[in-house]
């Protein structure tokens, strides 16, 4: 076997594989000697097949077969015994593969492209100068936040009467024979669609009673009613219009008294003992927030920074080749697609590139506990967003240990620890050119991107 690599320019080069019969025979006598051992051919009993028929029939497709094998292989060893720092995969070349005629040739001579991976040296100092913004916490965005605790950690308690958006607890029943009964049904009335059918329910009391046209009232929406009567959507178009209900409860939320006993709720027992720490505790829960809304932002723009400072030229007619090659059957790609989406592609594999030196540069490595304490913070977030702020440090390390059982889960984890700690060494080498900022003027900056 002879392998050589032909450089076209920097960054593309042809790997030519000569392939002789010694390369390859052995192999393909061996499996044909297993087929034959397995073959089931009408008129002969099994493990009796002769060699030469089997060779017949089944030679051609095993040796190509067997000279796929051979070519993977002997790709992937050369590029990674001379060091190639390739894009992408090889493709066959296509002008230089000469056809084959697998009957009757011994020896072959195969061409593929490879992509050569620019050399990428980030060097950066406190002359180049990235923005970063600091978030101002303002007081509407504390006062919402503890209204937002107030609502969350309040409970249902009974009135006399509806008035506007209570919830009424009834027994509904279809005014058809055999129609659909439901015991303590809860209707929410702020879910009520039709606002002329809304007003029937308002000034009702508890043993009062209504009918109504529950179709209508829910928006013909089918899963929504019925999950209210307890019955398969599919059944909701042959229902009756009429319901008639029979009220039992009225309720309206009561919203949480900023208290001890809401403090205790949110922060944990006497960890906040006055409405001024609750305050000073709330503003910094949401600056912790606005530091990782401020770090991702500034991810975005180290990332467009780099890439304008940097100007990576790409092999870019391979690109769209292979991008093509990879992307088949139900995922296939147009040319268009391509087109389309190659200068999006383009970025990113250019950051990539950035990145890779960075890390390089930085000796950056993301460790198994980095990656356990990240799914960690994952999995305490998804806890508060029900209101568990305080999570025994034991469920969140199981929790944790379950989620990074999916290895996308724990790819992305290690992708995004590796973002920020990137991100960390970019701060550390450049000029922060800090500006403040509120909330909905940092949003405003990504409509401003699309």
């Amino acid at each position: 076997m002879d392998i050589t690599t032909q450089e076209v320019n920097e960054l593309n080069s042809i790997i030519k594989i000569k392939i002789s019969e010694p390369d390859y025979a052995e192999k393909v006598k061996s499996v044909l000697k297993d087929y034959s051992k397995k073959a089931k051919i009408d008129g002969f009993r099994p493990g009796k097949v002769p060699f030469g028929l089997v060779k017949k029939m089944y030679g051609s497709s095993i040796l190509v077969e067997e000279i796929n094998k051979v070519i993977s292989n002997s790709l992937t060893k050369h590029i990674v015994d001379n060091k190639l720092n390739v894009l992408g995969e090889p493709l066959p070349n296509e002008t230089e593969q000469q056809e084959i005629d697998w009957d009757n040739q011994t020896e072959f001579e195969f061409a593929f492209d490879i992509a050569v991976s620019p050399v990428v040296d980030v060097k950066l100092s406190k002359k180049d100068k990235i923005d970063y913004y600091n978030i101002k916490v303002q007081n509407k965005t504390i006062d919402d936040a503890i209204e937002n605790y107030s609502n969350r950690f309040g409970e249902y308690k009974a009135v006399a009467e509806t008035t506007k958006d209570e919830m009424i607890v009834c027994d509904i029943e279809e005014k058809a024979e055999n129609g659909v009964k439901v015991d303590d049904a809860s209707i929410l009335l702020s879910v009520i669609k039709d606002e002329k059918l809304k007003e029937k329910f308002i000034g009702k009391k508890v043993n009062g009673s209504l009918t109504v046209d529950l179709k209508k009232a829910m928006g013909n929406n089918a899963s929504e009613l019925a999950g209210l009567l307890k019955v398969d959507a599919s059944v909701i178009d042959g229902l009756a219009d009429k319901f008639h209900l029979k009220i039992k409860e009225v309720k309206t939320w009561d919203k949480a008294e900023i208290n001890q006993e809401l403090f205790d709720k949110v922060y944990g027992d006497k960890t906040v003992k006055s409405k001024e720490e609750f305050i000073t505790k709330v503003k910094e829960e949401i600056s912790k927030s606005y530091t990782t809304e401020s770090d991702y932002r500034f991810r975005v723009d180290s990332k467009e920074k780099l890439i304008t400072k940097y100007k990576i030229e790409l092999p870019d007619a391979f690109l769209k080749r292979w991008l093509i090659a990879t992307n088949k059957g139900e995922n296939k790609l147009t040319q268009e697609q391509i087109d389309q989406d190659y200068p999006r592609f383009a970025d990113d594999l250019k950051w990539q590139l950035i990145k890779d030196s960075i890390i390089k540069i930085k000796e950056i490595k993301v460790t198994e506990e980095d990656i356990k304490e990240s799914a960690k913070q994952a999995a305490l977030y998804q806890f508060q967003q029900y209101g568990l702020s305080h999570v025994p440090d034991e469920h969140l390390d199981n929790y944790a240990t379950e989620m990074l059982k999916n290895e996308d889960e724990k790819r992305k984890i290690h992708e995004n620890e590796i973002e920020k700690a990137v991100a960390v060494s970019i701060k550390e080498m450049v000029k922060l050119n800090e500006k403040e900022i509120s909330i909905e003027d940092l949003n405003k900056l990504y409509e401003t991107q699309k």
